[in-house]
């Protein structure tokens, strides 16, 4: 009999709670512009494909870019980044599109080789 009331109790509320179909939104489908501008921060990036494992999988045949390896989102919008060790080269200059991606909250861009002129 306790079986039965810890199942009606717990348990179902429990499936009905995660089965909302708006819990699916929460780490969800991209957004279209958040997309687009992660496929132009993609082709502003100097990078090499042969050696990339996580820019050189991003691309416009996979329209969920919360999908994309090292791409976290919340509500559609793309809240971090991991681009640490896919040999980035040259820089990121004040037009990036990585500037416009207005909910990110995390950037990993350790161990790149971004070249760095200090002015005299």
């Amino acid at each position: 009999m306790r079986a039965h009331i810890i199942f009606w109790l717990f348990l179902i509320p429990s499936y009905l709670i995660n089965s909302n179909p708006n819990n699916f939104m929460v780490n969800g489908y991209c957004l279209g512009h958040e997309r687009s501008l992660l496929l132009h921060l993609k082709n502003n990036l100097i990078f090499n494909p042969t050696t990339s494992s996580k820019l050189v999988h991003w691309n416009k045949s996979n329209d969920d870019c919360c999908q994309w390896h090292r791409v976290t989102c919340k509500d559609g919008h793309v809240t971090a980044l991991d681009l640490s060790q896919e040999s980035l080269s040259g820089g990121l200059n004040d037009s990036s599109a990585i500037f416009s991606l207005q909910y990110l909250q995390s950037l990993n861009l350790a161990f790149n080789k971004f070249n760095s002129v200090i002015p005299h």
